[in-house]
């Protein structure tokens, strides 16, 4: 009787085993159209030097992740030191949005550069360090409503720095990858459970916009994968062992 259970017992933990590594990789839909209107649905509004987002790919295995994105951004594109975006009349000074990841009611802000709510290098998050927020800040909110149309004022760009809760550490750099276009590389470890869960079985959705004013977005969901619940696990042990007893007995 005891090998029965021993074997069931193992039968449980190769199905209960931890994930293999993960990779989850987002395309821009209408990268390099350029409409020119902020209420439209295509890609960039403004210049494409500025603000196109290529495409986007996350790589881990358990805490430890890296994204990578292929972007153009800067004053004429290519700006490696991901600094503000000036001279856009009437906006302020633009700069990079965060990552944003939606799992289940949570929400998770990956920021490229330090800021708080309005401020880019100020106190609150900083570059390359998960955090769970308590909101999305719109591009509306962060730019103090410039008085122009030419941007995308509903979209979410940053997370609120308000009584966000830090849930792991991490790095940006990024390097010029072609012309006007950078690569941006961002290496972060968390234990944070849920988020790391996410990462390996899916069930969670990302967006991205490449500068403040939200004129480029990257939206993507990537689907949870079908996980036995543990009773399901528990009777399927169970039911093993019930073989290997009966076989036993006869």
């Amino acid at each position: 009787m005891k090998k029965v259970a021993l074997l069931a017992t193992l039968a449980l933990s190769t199905i209960t085993a931890s994930a293999a590594p993960y990779t989850h990789v987002f395309f821009d839909a209408y990268a390099g159209s350029n409409p020119g209107s902020a209420g439209s649905n295509g890609d960039v509004v403004g210049a494409l030097r500025r603000f196109d987002i290529e495409n986007l790919t996350i790589d881990g295995n358990g805490g430890s992740f890296t994204v990578t994105i292929y972007m153009n951004y800067g004053q004429e594109g290519g700006d490696t030191t991901l600094s503000g975006i000036t001279g856009i009349s009437p906006f302020p000074t633009l700069y990079p949005g965060d990552l944003q990841f939606l799992i289940g009611g949570a929400q998770y802000a990956l920021p490229l550069i330090s800021h708080n709510n309005t401020t880019a290098g100020a106190g609150g998050l900083t570059a390359g360090n998960l955090y769970l927020v308590t909101s999305y800040l719109t591009a509306q909110t962060v730019l103090g409503d410039p008085p122009t149309t030419s941007y995308r004022p509903a979209s979410n760009v940053w997370g609120n720095s308000t009584g966000a809760q830090n849930r792991g550490a991490g790095t940006v750099s990024a390097i010029l990858a072609a012309g006007v276009e950078i690569q941006v590389n961002i290496n972060v470890n968390t234990t944070d459970a849920a988020f790391i869960s996410a990462m390996e079985n899916g069930g969670f959705s990302l967006s991205f916009a490449s500068a403040t004013c939200g004129n480029d977005i990257l939206d993507g969901d990537v689907a949870a994968d079908p996980i036995p619940e543990p009773m399901s696990l528990l009777l399927m042990g169970s039911g093993l062992a019930a073989l290997v007893l009966k076989r036993r007995m006869a």
